[in-house]
């Protein structure tokens, strides 16, 4: 706190990083031909090592603070940064020979930008926080299919630059004794830049030719521009003999793209989650049992897609887990 600046308060923290990887790669062949026979193929090392400084600043401002409530703004820039990385596949060259590839991915960095109040107000039964952010990245690490012409397509780690424009609401409601309501919801617009990456396309009677995709533009993998989510319980005094917790939660999530190309067929439509718990605890709180259902009303729903249509005409997709069932006892000391 700085005195006599209107309940000012400025925090910093800065951090050294510095790391190190090392990647081996060994690799045998076997054909299905006598074209190419079983080839061994030397193991081959990488190593590298990034160092790179990362922190934050923090100004806050306390407007007042009382017996109403508290309100307290704030202004944070920080800078992050995540470690590189190695690709690894095959090639195969003029003569059926084959040679390993290893490629480097360059470290991750973010500056980012946020703006935002904290609140709480009439001894804690409402609490209400909000933000807005803008983050600036370079050489974003997104997985892709990517290949040159002769090389084998696999997914790969590559880097492109990004900007994510955004805001969230939290909000926390005590409206009766033993009843707490959550409600959360974010907005984002998110974007490609200077992303591009090449594939390559089999051509019917001629030659494997590589093309160029151009993500420019394109939002990021999995952002979703709306969510929300409320989670709502309540507990029942048991005149003595505990208590019972009945809750219900929900989430709801917009239209998602699961890979840089932003097709329909590689997305995932906006779709809710339902979940319920009912939870007996004992007077001394030592004691839960709890009956849950998960995905109560069995929403489908993908959480990931890898798209190789360009080698095998397939797209493979993981799919949510369907309503599950259970029983949770929880012992406390």
């Amino acid at each position: 706190m700085i005195p006599g600046l209107y309940d000012l308060t400025l925090s910093v923290g800065v951090r050294y990083n510095q790391e190190q990887k090392i990647f081996t790669l060994q690799s045998s062949a076997v054909g299905t031909s006598s074209l190419i026979e079983k080839q061994e193929i030397a193991p081959e090392t990488r190593n590298a090592t990034w160092k790179e400084w990362t922190g934050d600043v923090k100004l806050s401002y306390t407007p007042f603070d009382n017996e109403y409530g508290t309100l307290i703004t704030y202004l944070k820039y920080g800078h992050g940064y995540k470690g590189g990385h190695f690709n690894a596949g095959l090639t195969v060259a003029a003569g059926n020979n084959i040679s390993q590839e290893i490629d480097a991915v360059e470290p991750e960095f973010i500056d980012a930008v946020e703006l935002g109040i904290r609140s709480r107000w009439f001894d804690d039964r409402l609490i209400l926080n909000a933000a807005g952010f803008r983050y600036w990245y370079q050489d974003l690490q997104v997985f892709d299919i990517s290949n040159e012409v002769g090389a084998l397509p696999i997914q790969k780690l590559l880097n492109g630059d990004a900007d994510v424009l955004g805001a969230e609401v939290e909000l926390r409601v005590k409206p009766v004794p033993g009843m707490l309501i959550s409600a959360s919801g974010g907005y984002l617009d998110t974007a490609f830049k200077n992303f591009v990456v090449r594939k390559v396309i089999p051509v019917p009677r001629g030659q494997p030719t590589a093309f160029d995709f151009d993500y420019e533009g394109n939002k990021l993998v999995a952002a979703p521009t709306w969510n929300f989510s409320v989670i709502t319980d309540y507990e029942i005094p048991l005149f003595g003999w505990g208590s019972l917790i009945p809750q219900w939660d929900f989430n709801w999530r917009s239209k998602v793209y699961l890979d840089p190309q932003m097709v329909d067929p590689i997305s995932q439509d906006a779709y809710w989650i339902h979940n319920a718990r009912i939870t007996y605890r004992t007077p001394d709180d030592r004691i839960e049992l709890a009956f849950w259902v998960s995905n109560l009303l069995e929403e489908e729903y993908k959480v990931d897609v890898f798209d190789i249509t360009r080698e095998t005409s397939t797209i493979y997709e993981v799919w949510g887990e369907p309503r599950t069932y259970g029983v949770t006892l929880s012992l406390n000391w």
